[in-house]
């Protein structure tokens, strides 16, 4: 029912929320101080911060699960250093889902614009944090081969092989490579 491994299907949740709530939380700040719109639309900005960071956790836990899998074929400091930059991810998302639930909770105008205004400010800091962390998290999958850990040799030995035989050609299968017509025509045809 879940996809094995669990790590890679949710650790771009969280990414991509860190690339697109940053603007989204300016258009309804700005929207906010103009008086375009009520101060209930950074509701949903605080909601998506919420998943957001419930979705960090979740990708922290499930890396953490994989971690001594991946350990057989990538060299521990590099895991380390990609499990420090999402647990600084995660939990400064929790700090940030702070800032933007107490955004809309606390009484007060001033006080809700200001602490959205740095939750805002967190979010942008989320942003640089989840490149980081998807940085390192991409080069242990396509520098270090961390997604072998996950592959069985069966898969590897057939990769391998089909390696050994080159790049298909355009308009011919496998087998017309492994036995090519030697006739010098089109099959079928006559000279």
């Amino acid at each position: 029912m879940f996809p094995n491994p669990l790590h890679p299907a949710v650790v771009h949740v969280p990414l991509a929320l860190a690339f697109v709530l940053p603007l989204f939380a300016i258009a309804v700040l700005v929207g906010w101080w103009r008086s375009w719109w009520s101060q209930r639309v950074w509701i949903l900005v605080a909601a998506l911060q919420v998943v957001a960071a419930a979705a960090a956790f979740l990708a922290v836990r499930s890396g953490g699960a994989d971690e001594e899998r991946v350990e057989r074929v990538v060299a521990e400091s590099y895991i380390e250093a990609h499990e420090e930059a999402a647990d600084v991810f995660a939990w400064s998302s929790l700090g940030v889902a702070a800032l933007a639930i107490a955004g809309f909770a606390v009484p007060g105008q001033r006080p809700r614009k200001i602490l959205a205004s740095l939750a805002t400010m967190g979010m942008l800091f989320l942003l640089v944090a989840g490149l980081r962390v998807g940085k390192l998290g991409g080069e242990l999958v396509y520098v270090h081969g961390a997604a072998q850990a996950h592959v069985s040799q069966a898969a590897f030995d057939r990769a391998e092989g089909a390696q050994a035989r080159g790049p298909a050609q355009p308009g011919r299968d496998a087998s017309a490579k492994e036995n090519p017509d030697t006739s010098g025509g089109r099959a079928g045809e006559e000279e």
